[in-house]
């Protein structure tokens, strides 16, 4: 995540940025492992009352130093390629969420550099 985040930084934040114009304040966020996602987190506005829920280290620790935001850790087996949980665990809890929104990650990298 670290290598891909600055991969192209530029249209990531652009994206990031749209999205969080579509986030209802006081709404639960899911993030997929990404790192446009991981752009989103830096992309929300101070005090917007969100609860982000996440199955992606590196998000979960990025919204855990945003003082203003809450978070929901999705556990499973964590993927180390991937960088998150992705098993039935995960899939199970996530299921049982009322997300208002979701963005899923492309997993870009797998096909190369974006």
């Amino acid at each position: 995540m670290a290598a891909r985040i600055e991969i192209r930084r530029t249209e990531k934040m652009r994206l990031a940025h749209a999205a969080v114009t579509t986030i209802e304040r006081g709404k639960l966020l899911f993030l997929d492992n990404g790192s446009t996602n991981l752009a989103i987190v830096d992309a929300v506005p101070e005090n917007a009352g969100l609860v982000i829920a996440t199955n992606a280290i590196d998000i979960a620790a990025a919204v855990l130093r945003r003082k203003d935001l809450q978070l929901i850790v999705v556990g499973g087996s964590a993927d180390a390629l991937v960088g998150g949980c992705v098993d039935a665990v995960a899939t199970a809890a996530v299921s049982q969420m009322r997300i208002s929104r979701t963005f899923l990650g492309a997993a870009g990298s797998a096909v190369g550099p974006l």
